[in-house]
């Protein structure tokens, strides 16, 4: 794999992210969900770790498998959250911890790397 399809990946699951916020907050404007007490996204705070990763060279792979991941990841929370799936939600949330975890690993050792 190759820089550009990290940066390719990253680009389209920013946008796959933003749209699904945008909906999310028109949503959540129009109609609250059930529980009335709506978390904040976090999305965009993690997603610098992506962009990190494909502007510091991290590895291709590992950054275009975790961005997909964490992609994957916060929809489902969002759906799990709209219709009150509780352990998919929680199952959600770990596995985007998790996928942002390896962002900011694999982002440091892109840095370092010479």
């Amino acid at each position: 794999m190759n820089d550009s399809l990290a940066l390719q990946v990253v680009v389209v699951c920013t946008a796959l992210l933003y749209a699904k916020f945008v909906l999310t907050a028109i949503k959540g404007g129009s109609k609250k969900f059930k529980s009335s007490n709506r978390p904040p996204e976090d999305e965009i705070a993690r997603l610098i770790l992506a962009w990190g990763s494909a502007l510091a060279h991290g590895n291709t792979a590992i950054t275009v498998v975790a961005t997909i991941v964490f992609t994957v990841a916060r929809t489902s929370h969002t759906l799990a959250y709209a219709n009150g799936i509780f352990y998919l939600r929680i199952a959600s949330y770990a596995l985007s911890l998790t996928s942002a975890f390896v962002l900011a690993g694999n982002c440091i050792g892109g840095a370092f790397s010479s």
